[in-house]
């Protein structure tokens, strides 16, 4: 069945009117009636960082870690919340760094390792060093009769050779592509690579910890969050009157419920207005139905709610459905008979 509904139109000074929705609020059974679509600004920052909280704890979820006993390392939801935040700007610009270092160890690793002293030393000397690759077919073996060239690497692919020249020297033409020497010892590469994966494992360990002791505070945290953006809809939903002075609210609550919000308006001198819906007006729907068909209200949901003046479907669902699940399980039933029967048959 529908519950019944009563609308209630508060009148209150300005003055009194937070105090008054704080106290309507922890009343909890009126709904107030929602004049404009479009939410304020404070409510869509609370709506946006609520949706936030909630997309990191599914994130923090799906790490799959048993919740804890020891105590969360912080104090509230919002400091997960930055600390969160802080964590995925890092670990972003961790894996860009891993990534550009990955690439550069690739070019680096035909290479070799090498001491950059020794370069350090040929330059000071005046030699300069060039870096080539060429293709295997177009090596040419003479090239290192003719110049001074060592080849540091050789791929099926490519020939990785140096030339060094002298003073004044100019470089020789030969068909091999003068490319970019590697600008890091291989082996200090790999070992910022290490420090960087180190400083992952860090940081999944520490939302890892997160994970098992911090989805409660955020829980709390996403709660109030939802709790503030109704607040703030219902005061952008507010009417003010006799310039600002008077604060008209209309909202909806159970018939059952009405003693508890007039003896909160009494307590409080809150002047009021009670009538009873027209059928014009877009009243909230409260389903209250048995044990029995109550198991069948997510089904009137999923179809569309009745409108106050209409009929609740959702008592005639229950023998229809059973019904049809008896059908379906009897032709189950009579095709798992067949089945044995045939099987029984062929032995």
């Amino acid at each position: 069945m529908i519950v019944p509904m009563h609308k209630y139109t508060f009148l209150v000074f300005h003055a009194d009117y937070h105090p008054f929705l704080k106290g309507l609020r922890e009343v909890g059974v009126v709904d107030v009636v929602k004049r404009t679509k479009v939410l304020s600004e404070e409510a869509a920052e609370r709506l946006l960082l609520q949706r936030q909280v909630t997309e990191i704890i599914k994130q923090l979820r799906r790490r799959k870690i048993e919740p804890g006993t020891e105590k969360p390392p912080f104090e509230s939801g919002a400091d997960v919340l930055n600390r969160f935040r802080d964590l995925q700007a890092e670990i972003e610009s961790l894996n860009q760094q891993i990534n550009s270092l990955n690439k550069e160890i690739a070019v680096t690793e035909p290479w070799g390792d090498y001491d950059p002293t020794i370069l350090h030393n040929l330059r000071k000397a005046g030699l300069h060093i060039h870096f080539y690759t060429v293709a295997p077919r177009r090596f040419n073996p003479e090239w290192a009769n003719q110049y001074k060239i060592g080849v540091v690497n050789e791929t099926p692919a490519l020939i990785y050779f140096i030339l060094v020249t002298e003073p004044g020297e100019e470089l020789p033409e030969i068909s091999a592509e003068l490319v970019k020497g590697p600008e890091k010892p291989l082996s200090q590469l790999y070992q910022r690579r290490e420090e960087l994966n180190a400083r992952l494992d860090a940081i999944n360990s520490e939302l890892d910890t997160m994970a098992a002791t911090c989805i409660p505070l955020l829980e709390d945290f996403a709660r109030r969050l939802s709790s503030e953006m109704e607040y703030e809809i219902v005061v952008s939903n507010t009417l003010s009157e006799a310039d600002d002075k008077l604060k008209i609210l209309e909202g909806f609550a159970p018939v059952e419920a009405a003693k508890e919000v007039e003896k909160f308006c009494n307590d409080h001198e809150i002047f009021f207005l009670r009538t009873d819906p027209s059928p014009e007006e877009r009243v909230p729907i409260l389903l209250r139905n048995g044990n029995f068909a109550r198991l069948f209200e997510p089904i009137s949901r999923l179809f569309s709610l009745p409108k106050y003046t209409e009929l609740d479907l959702t008592p005639f669902f229950a023998p229809f459905f059973m019904m049809f699940f008896g059908f379906c399980l009897g032709d189950a039933g009579y095709g798992l008979v067949v089945l044995l029967g045939a099987t029984l048959y062929k032995k």
